[in-house]
């Protein structure tokens, strides 16, 4: 089910919940109003005065007659249609069915939710906001409500392990939730660091006057080389890692000397490889893989 549909019947359930609390209330108010003038619902026999209220008292009642049932069911019967009339006049009657229109709606609604199986945060929070709702009414979780409780349930461990995966993939990157802690983000706070320190000792080269001396700008040349030597050496086993390798070997900020550029390339396709093979990614051709056995460097 897509979020807006889990949404939508979030917002019908609290739609009918807040009709069928208001006819709750109006219907409890006006009863208020003319009670006395409703007749009690039921009939009172015998010199015990046994209050009847419903025909399977009466056949329940196995030292009756048949003739005396039939005739407490028949003056039963007057006793509820005066009443129903009364109600009827009052208003009562509407509101009482639109009360259990509303009711048939939350449940209605509730039941679709249960069924849903999204396995999502949106699912999750609309269930057990109603669930909430639901507990605050005085839920004792028997009915439908337990099944949008169990439902929510079942979408928690979906999303635990969409969430342990989305931590293992986070760790390949190199960046987010499953990065930022352990080997993966220690290898790309170093990478970084160096290429910092690369970035700001390339700018003071590029800032020496050509008409300087050769002991003055080779020092840091120097300095800029083996920097970009330790950076093409640094193992690498994340995307982010593979990135700083790139923009070295791309330039244009550095010396581009020697074979730095093409160690950093080789390391970077390995591990991108390497990344993308432990995401799921099957290589076209496998017999040409670009990953060198033993992990890339």
């Amino acid at each position: 089910m897509s979020a807006s549909s889990i949404t939508d019947l979030r917002a019908e359930w609290e739609a009918a919940q807040a009709d069928f609390n208001r006819l709750w209330a109006a219907a409890d108010q006006r009863y208020g109003e003319v009670a006395d003038s409703i007749p009690l619902p039921g009939i009172v026999y015998g010199r015990r005065g046994w209050c009847i209220t419903s025909e399977r008292e009466i056949d329940d009642a196995w030292r009756l007659s048949s003739a005396t049932k039939t005739r407490l069911k028949a003056r039963l019967q007057r006793q509820l249609d005066q009443r129903d009339k009364a109600l009827d006049a009052a208003g009562l009657t509407e509101l009482v069915d639109q009360r259990d229109a509303a009711a048939k709606a939350m449940d209605r609604a509730a039941a679709a939710m249960a069924a849903d199986r999204s396995g999502t945060a949106v699912s999750l929070h609309a269930k057990l906001s109603v669930v909430k709702q639901m507990m605050a009414e005085g839920s004792d979780l028997s009915g439908v409500d337990r099944d949008v409780l169990l439902s929510a349930c079942a979408d928690a461990d979906a999303m635990l392990a969409t969430h342990q995966e989305l931590l293992r993939l986070s760790a390949l990157m190199g960046f987010g939730p499953g990065a930022s802690a352990g080997p993966s983000a220690d290898e790309v706070a170093l990478l970084l660091s160096l290429e910092r320190q690369h970035h700001a000792l390339d700018q003071e080269y590029e800032a020496i006057p050509d008409s300087e001396p050769d002991a003055v700008w080779q020092p840091v040349y120097q300095r800029l080389s083996d920097l970009e030597v330790r950076i093409a050496d640094t193992p690498i086993t994340t995307m982010a890692g593979a990135l700083v390798k790139l923009r070295l070997a791309r330039g244009p900020v550095g010396t581009g000397d020697g074979e730095v550029p093409t160690h950093c390339m080789e390391s970077a396709c390995a591990t991108l490889e390497a990344v993308a093979v432990s995401a799921g990614y099957v290589p076209p051709w496998p017999g040409r893989s670009t990953v060198a056995a033993g992990g890339a460097a």
